[in-house]
């Protein structure tokens, strides 16, 4: 068969995977036969460096969120309610960065969404302490319903790292209370 030939029947399979005219499964065994292989291992391998940018750059964005809440709650100047209204916009962005990277890359959305719980804590923790300061029994019991809140994530969706994270929270507050 002339090549020339062969690249009209392959974007014309191209073409009913693209309106469905055929099953998936066999427009990819066309292209398959048609190109020996060639064209699927050039379009994974697309997609993997794709998927691999998409999430070296989501990475990053998360880690300077983390680190511009961070900062922007604990170094700055910044009025009470500003800070904590950024740190609550961060939770928020980064939880939907992780729902939308659920698709691709499961491992780092499961990071993510441990980073914005832990984010959420620090802006509750500084909440307690700017509304209530010095009063140790208030920030605990906010620490402890969080760490409750943190098993029950953990149990419901089985994610380990809340389950373990909110089982040591409950443990270290408990043995707060009896011993101080």
């Amino acid at each position: 068969m002339n090549q020339e030939r062969k690249e009209i029947i392959i974007k014309e399979i191209k073409y009913w995977k693209q309106t469905r005219l055929l099953p998936e499964q066999y427009c990819n065994y066309l292209l398959t036969l048609y190109t020996e292989g060639e064209e699927e291992q050039l379009t994974t391998n697309n997609k993997r460096s794709s998927v691999n940018i998409k999430s070296m750059i989501t990475f990053f964005i998360v880690q300077f969120l983390l680190l511009l809440s961070v900062v922007v709650i604990y170094f700055t100047d910044f009025p009470f309610l500003l800070q904590m209204a950024f740190g609550i916009f961060c939770v928020f962005l980064i939880s939907y960065i992780a729902r939308k990277t659920t698709k691709y890359l499961s491992q780092l959305a499961h990071l993510y969404l441990l980073i914005s719980a832990i984010i959420l804590l620090l802006v509750i923790v500084q909440s307690i302490d700017q509304v209530l300061p010095s009063h140790r029994l208030a920030m605990s019991l906010v620490v402890l319903l969080n760490c409750i809140v943190w098993l029950f994530i953990g149990l419901k969706f089985k994610l380990k790292y809340f389950m373990i994270g909110g089982s040591v929270g409950v443990l270290l507050i408990i043995i707060f209370f009896l011993f101080y």
